[in-house]
C-alpha cells in the first residue's frame, strides 16, 4: 500500500511539504477536540482509559524529522490503533413501534472496487457516485458541507480537499492522529461524524474509507 501511495503522490504530483502540512493540521486539530472534550460523548472510558493517546510533542518532533524525507512515514501516515466502536442501527418501522427517537437516518451509500493500486482515490470515487445518485433523488450535494475521510495516507489530503471543496473535512483530526482502528475504523468515523454535526448544528454529512484491496465505502446521513 505504500509503494501505491508513493506512485499516486508522484503521477499526481503532490508534495512532501504539501502532505506535512495537512499531516500537523490532523494533529492540531485532534488535541484541539481533545482539550476541548469534543470526544467525551463519544468515548466510552474502559479502565483507567478515558481519551485516545495523542503522540506527545518529543514524539512528534522525532516523527517530523523522518518527515522531512519520507512523505509515507509514520508522521504523514495513519498507523494501527486499539478501539472498539458501535452503532445501533435500525429500520424506520421499528423507530416508529418503539417511539424512540434515532440520531440520524441514512440516506444511502455506495461501494467502488477496484485494482489494490487504486485504493487511493477511491473514497473520492465512492462519495462522488453517492452524491450523484442523491442529486437524482433531490438533495444538493453542496449541502453535506461535513465529511469523515479516513486518513490512511496524509497522500490523500490535499486530493480530498481538491475534490471537495468547501467542504469540511475531518474538522477533529483523523487518523493521522487517532490511529487507523482496523475492524472499526468505519464506525469510528460514522460515530465521530455524527458527535461532530450535532456540535455544529449540521444537518447532512457523509463518511468516506478505502479498504486495502483497492475499493472504498461511502456513506450519508442526515440528522433528525
Amino acid at each position: 500500500m505504500r509503494e501505491y501511495a508513493l506512485a499516486f503522490a508522484k503521477a499526481h504530483k503532490i508534495s512532501l511539504e504539501a502532505v506535512n502540512v495537512k499531516a500537523a493540521l490532523s494533529y492540531e486539530k485532534a488535541r484541539t477536540a481533545q482539550t476541548k472534550g469534543y470526544f467525551k460523548k463519544e468515548i466510552i472510558p474502559m479502565a483507567d482509559i478515558e481519551k485516545d493517546e495523542l503522540p506527545t510533542d518529543d514524539e512528534l518532533e522525532k516523527m517530523r524529522e523522518e518527515a522531512q524525507r519520507d512523505i509515507a512515514c509514520a508522521y504523514n501516515t495513519s498507523i494501527p490503533a486499539d478501539n472498539g466502536a458501535a452503532v445501533v442501527l435500525s429500520a424506520e418501522g421499528f423507530v416508529k413501534i418503539r417511539q424512540t427517537k434515532p440520531v440520524a437516518r441514512i440516506l444511502g451509500y455506495s461501494r467502488v472496487d477496484g485494482p489494490a493500486a487504486d485504493f487511493i482515490d477511491s473514497p473520492v470515487r465512492a462519495l462522488k457516485g453517492l452524491f450523484a445518485a442523491l442529486t437524482e433523488k433531490g438533495y444538493d450535494e453542496e449541502k453535506f458541507e461535513l465529511l469523515e475521510i479516513n486518513e490512511a495516507f496524509g497522500i490523500q489530503l490535499p486530493f480530498f480537499e481538491q475534490n471537495f471543496p468547501r467542504r469540511a473535512i475531518n474538522v477533529n483530526g483523523g487518523a493521522i492522529a487517532l490511529g487507523h482502528p482496523f475492524g472499526s475504523a468505519g464506525i469510528r468515523l460514522l460515530t465521530t461524524l455524527l458527535h461532530a454535526m450535532a456540535r455544529l448544528g449540521v444537518r447532512f454529512g457523509a463518511v468516506g474509507i478505502c479498504f486495502g484491496s483497492g475499493g472504498s465505502y461511502g456513506l450519508a446521513v442526515e440528522m433528525i
